[in-house]
């Protein structure tokens, strides 16, 4: 019946473990995957949350894959996309971090591949980083200016075995290096067998994930690294990851210190010759802003003076775009308020339009301009167009004509379309964890309670009950100090909050009844205020967390 209707059954595998011999004498079609369009990357996701009886949660994930540019060439692969599905089903959200998104994705892809081998996991992660990292540099004989793409079965052979001879303790034992490889292209998911007995990475951002991994784990002198490979374009994500890394396990000041030391290393005429180590201070810098760390001003300025020498000189376009991006968002100074402190129009920010006719449209028909008038003279951002909002712009009908009051009912717009869109906002909820419900937009304790169920449902059963009221007593005043000073770039805020702890300490706010909320950003995070704090990551864990209280808010 289900054959009569029409439909096929379409049989396909993955060529794991066979050369090309192999596939040649199975005599077997093959067709290579090519980049998922928009179209198929949204039937994927909607298809995989469907089969989990999950349909609703596919939206969401679909939303996020168009609103982050990072996520897009990840989306294009299959196997890439099927793991943001898995950690989307796993939290509803995906981590802002592009070095914590890369981490759990390869985490994730390993814990599947050798679930029943726990003991095998962390060295299989170890191997594949000195490949990647072998691919990268090369060797004493070989080095490469630029990482390679593709590798032979000897290199990796020769790759495994001096990591054999300086970690003998983990890779002792009867196997060799030609074994290692195979394991690695048969089972990892993430190395991949090639034509004429070579092998490349399933993507190559995962590769200059796990080489920038590898440099992690080796090299303590990060700077001279950053030097020595910051001006050749293809190592740029691989230097991203390893700034990303290094901050994470370090604080936002040593990043801009870095940041610091690097820019004033910087010569125009080396910039106009090779923008590379600027455009990868700018893409450092954004990292930083993204995260809402307190970046210097002085460093802000210092950026901005690099930038705008980069455009008037006119470097390479792709470097050009990098460094405006990161130039918008430290502040343009070419951008000018629409109004003064005055409340007068800032006549800088416009440009007179003279009275005339002028070419309108695609096809160029001409339109009569009878008065002249003035127009930004670049595109309105959210940032400018906030006022108009908060003053009830969308409200007033003076602002508006005729039609446009006709569009307001209609529509019933409170505010552009893409008001929202993370693309043009900086990130909200950059910090909390995926387990946490309490004071969360679109979050409630029903979510909190499906969390619970779908944790069973995944076999999850052992429940652990934490009482963190007296773990609160323990925070220290300057550690959680120093942490919302790595959120809040305020003087006058972290003044106050100095002059006004509690009579009861901290954990009076903190201690099981609320959470800390400074100018609309909330976050329940305490990490490395305390002395100790329970873990919540793991495969058998499952962290469901509502916070019932009050808030202390500004006012």
């Amino acid at each position: 019946m289900w054959l009569k209707a029409g439909n096929r059954v379409l049989l396909t595998s993955r060529p794991y473990g066979l050369d090309e011999a192999g596939l040649r004498k199975l005599g077997l079609p093959q067709a290579p995957l090519e980049p998922l369009p928009e179209p198929l990357r949204n039937l994927f996701v909607a298809r995989w949350f469907h089969a989990l009886g999950k349909a609703e949660q596919s939206s969401g994930l679909i939303a996020t894959i168009r609103e982050r540019d990072d996520l897009g060439p990840l989306a294009e692969n299959p196997m890439m996309l099927t793991a943001l599905c898995v950690l989307w089903d796993n939290g509803g959200r995906l981590p802002e971090d592009r070095y914590q998104l890369y981490w759990r994705i390869v985490d994730n892809v390993l814990f599947h591949r050798f679930r029943d081998e726990v003991r095998q996991r962390e060295p299989a992660r170890a191997r594949l980083e000195v490949i990647a990292h072998g691919m990268h540099v090369g060797d004493r004989v070989s080095p490469r200016e630029s990482p390679a793409a593709e590798i032979s079965h000897l290199d990796i052979d020769h790759i495994l075995r001096a990591f054999a001879d300086d970690d003998q303790y983990n890779e002792r034992g009867a196997v060799g290096p030609v074994a290692r490889r195979e394991e690695l292209l048969t089972r990892s998911g993430l190395l991949l067998p090639r034509p004429g007995d070579r092998a490349a990475f399933y993507h190559l951002s995962v590769q200059e994930f796990l080489a920038a991994e590898r440099i992690l784990r080796t090299e303590d002198d990060l700077l001279s690294v950053i030097r020595a490979r910051g001006a050749v374009a293809e190592w740029r994500p691989t230097l991203i990851f390893l700034f990303a890394g290094k901050i994470g396990a370090k604080t936002p000041r040593w990043g801009t210190d870095l940041l610091d030391r690097l820019i004033a290393e910087l010569d125009r005429a080396a910039v106009r010759a090779n923008p590379g180590p600027a455009v990868f201070i700018a893409e450092a810098l954004d990292l930083c802003l993204a995260k809402n760390y307190a970046v210097p001003e002085e460093l802000k300025e210092a950026f901005r003076g690099v930038a705008l020498d980069a455009i008037e000189d006119e470097v390479e376009l792709k470097a050009r775009n990098a460094l405006a991006l990161t130039l918008g968002r430290v502040g343009d100074p070419r951008i000018f308020d629409f109004r003064d402190a005055q409340d007068n129009a800032d006549l800088r920010a416009y440009v007179e339009v003279p009275a005339g006719a002028y070419p309108y449209g695609r096809e160029g028909r001409p339109v009569e301009i009878r008065e002249p008038f003035s127009i930004g003279r670049y595109p309105v951002t959210n940032q400018q167009f906030a006022p108009f909002i908060a003053a009830g712009g969308y409200v007033d009908r003076q602002w508006w004509s005729n039609k446009g009051r006709a569009w307001l009912e209609e529509e019933k717009a409170a505010e552009p379309l893409y008001w929202h869109d993370r693309r043009w906002n900086a990130p909200f909820e950059a910090d909390f964890q995926p387990g946490s419900f309490g004071y969360r937009p679109k979050r409630t304790a029903h979510d909190a309670i499906k969390r619970v169920a779908d944790a069973i449902v995944q076999r999850k059963t052992r429940v652990l009950d934490f009482d963190l009221r007296a773990y609160f007593d323990n925070v220290r005043h300057d550690r959680l100090l120093e942490k919302v000073a790595q959120r809040v770039d305020d003087v006058d805020i972290m003044h106050l909050l100095k002059v006004r702890e509690p009579a009861g300490g901290w954990g009076e706010l903190l201690g099981g009844r609320g959470v800390l909320r400074l100018g609309g950003r909330a976050s329940s995070d305490g990490r490395g205020m305390g002395r100790r704090r329970p873990r919540s990551e793991g495969p058998r864990l499952s962290l469901g967390r509502y916070v019932a209280g009050r808030h202390l808010q500004r006012g």
